[in-house]
């Protein structure tokens, strides 16, 4: 009798333990995928990108109101993402004005600002405007991929950098994280 007691006693500390383990892992913003990435998640969970295993998952510093913010342990490359409700914003607005506002951050955070030209394309089914700048930004020259997202209720806005000299190179790894971008509606 005692023995089932004790046993039984066990069984709900190993149960009790293992249902706290899973409620506890639900809150990680951070989780593994099959591909080998970490699918990184926003504090209420609405936006999400898949990023390279091994990145920082809450690198916020570039930019402290970033929902995201992700970056490489190992090279200088970055990635946030900002969200923008269109409710803040004039009932006027489209993606062409939020994307115009967007460029206007760039101009005051950076300088010798050299802009690409501007391209339509989806991600994650969203209208979305993307180009590429080479700017300084203190002593560093930075390349940066951006894109401008329109959202059922939000624009979002996208950016990964990296160095010039690394360009080249980071640049396939920025772009997926940045089209991997996903938005609950």
């Amino acid at each position: 009798m005692k023995n089932q007691k004790k046993i039984r006693s066990i069984f709900i500390v190993v149960a009790l333990l293992f249902s706290a383990m899973l409620i506890l892992s639900g809150c990680s913003s951070a989780l593994s995928t099959s591909s080998g990435n970490v699918l990184v998640k926003s504090a209420d969970g609405s936006i999400s990108l898949s990023v390279p295993a091994g990145w920082n998952t809450k690198d916020t510093s570039p930019y402290p109101s970033a929902v995201i913010g992700v970056s490489s342990n190992t090279d200088y490359q970055h990635v946030i993402v900002t969200k923008r409700p269109k409710s803040n914003l004039p009932a006027n607005s489209t993606l062409n004005i939020y994307m115009a506002d967007v460029k206007k951050v760039y101009s005051v955070a950076d300088t010798n600002l050299v802009w690409g030209q501007i391209s339509n394309v989806t991600i994650d089914g969203y209208h979305a405007l993307t180009v590429e700048l080479n700017a300084t930004n203190g002593s560093k020259d930075l390349v940066y991929w951006i894109s401008a997202i329109e959202g059922q209720d939000n624009y979002y806005c996208v950016s990964g950098w990296t160095t010039t000299n690394l360009a080249d190179k980071d640049k396939p790894v920025i772009e997926n994280v940045i089209n991997s971008f996903k938005a609950k509606t």
